[in-house]
């Protein structure tokens, strides 16, 4: 469990009895006084008190750009995320995908309303870098608003095809072989048609419009795409600030997984940067904000494995269909570090010092530490870290869903 921090006691020194000492003719004005300094103490500790408790509750405005399809810890993340803003942790203003599967947008969607949060505004990529479908998106949609068991039927298609885990990473590129992959007209044509979702740059340019100065985080688990094209965006009818300019003033903070920074994988070519290289430079090199990067070995420690997600998981949740769609036996958790270092700071992952990141041309990465510098980055977890990780995850994904009131 992880602690609360301890609450603030106020307490005041034992004063002697000064009253004999005070002059008869002044008792009673130095009484007022002492009453009128009691009155303004306890004003501003009753103040002082409800503002730490509302700073406290002050959830946490996030923009989630994903690549959901790409791989199943996306769709494990926005689940994880609906559940901490039912416990006021997260705001979530938005969603837009980088992934140019037809099926991600409905499949959000869906994931959305059965959190209980359907309003949320979608955006996708146009013209994107990647396309994954992740066998698991479509097989998901038709069960969940068809009633027709796709996954099971799916699953057994794979096994006699000899294509089980057929989207799992390879371990030397954490590079997932089939993105980039057209898919076939039936995939389109089963999904739940979404004709008007906006354009993800749109959706960011109007979620930040409306947002307080410095307040939103933009968690980016995907490709590079929509971040890239929203600087570039020039001034329009929704803001008068060009797209660099608008997130330099409503960003407090870019969260990205991407890249890799440990020794052990130094020259690994991560998939999130690798998708689309050119956006993923450009955007260790041009974002205007400070940047928190969670390296391929941060997710890679957490894993979830088969025993968990047969036994514990609500077997009617999309969530566990997924998984299921998707077919690994051990699940590595990427795109779970966000939720919890945002909900928890620096109390499950430890940051390193600012730095800066810089992503060469053959898609690796590394950090160099520099003061003031823009980045930070995750730092491997500690065993006891990694335990406190792992519970807070299988609470999360376990609880009962319940919906907003």
């Amino acid at each position: 469990m992880i602690s609360t921090p301890p609450h603030i006691v106020f307490t005041s020194a034992t004063h002697h009895n000064r009253r004999d000492s005070v002059p008869a003719r002044d008792r009673r004005n130095s009484g007022r006084g002492r009453l009128h300094f009691a009155r303004l103490i306890c004003l501003f500790a009753t103040f002082f008190s409800s503002s730490l408790t509302a700073n406290a509750q002050i959830p946490v405005r996030i923009i989630l750009d994903t690549d959901i399809g790409n791989d199943v810890d996306d769709a494990l993340s926005l689940a994880v995320i609906h559940t901490l803003t039912h416990h006021g942790k997260f705001d979530l203003l938005a969603v837009t995908s980088s992934n140019g599967s037809p099926t991600t947008v409905p499949y959000i969607q869906m994931l959305n309303e059965f959190y209980g949060y359907p309003q949320i505004p979608i955006g996708v990529a146009t013209q994107p870098a990647c396309h994954s479908d992740g066998n698991y998106m479509l097989p998901v949609l038709r069960q969940m608003k068809h009633g027709v068991n796709a996954v099971d039927a799916t699953n057994a298609s794979q096994s006699a095809n000899g294509t089980d885990n057929v989207n799992q990473p390879d371990e030397k590129t954490g590079i997932d072989e089939t993105n980039g992959a057209d898919k076939t007209d039936e995939t389109a044509a089963d999904a739940v048609p979404f004709q008007n979702t906006p354009s993800a740059v749109k959706v960011l340019r109007q979620t930040l419009a409306r947002e307080p100065n410095q307040s939103v985080v933009i968690v980016m688990t995907g490709f590079a795409t929509n971040l890239v094209r929203l600087l570039d965006s020039p001034a329009d009818e929704i803001s008068p600030l060009s797209g660099s300019e608008l997130v330099q003033r409503k960003v407090r903070l870019l969260f990205v997984i991407a890249g890799a920074f440990s020794e052990a994988y130094q020259n690994l070519r991560e998939n999130n940067l690798l998708c689309d290289l050119p956006a993923g430079r450009r955007l260790a090199a041009e974002w205007p904000t400070p940047i928190l990067w969670s390296g391929y070995e941060i997710g890679k420690q957490l894993v979830l494995g088969p025993e968990f997600l047969e036994h514990q998981l609500n077997p009617q949740s999309p969530v566990y269909l997924s998984y299921r769609a998707y077919g690994y036996d051990h699940l590595a958790l990427w795109d779970l570090v966000p939720p919890l270092e945002l909900a928890y700071p620096e109390q499950i992952f430890t940051q390193s010092e600012t730095g800066r990141v810089t992503v060469r041309e053959d898609g690796t990465s590394y950090f160099i530490p520099e003061e003031h510098g823009r980045d930070r980055i995750l730092l491997q977890q500690t065993p006891e870290q990694l335990t406190r990780a792992m519970d807070l995850l299988q609470g999360f994904l376990s609880e009962p869903v319940i919906l907003p009131k």
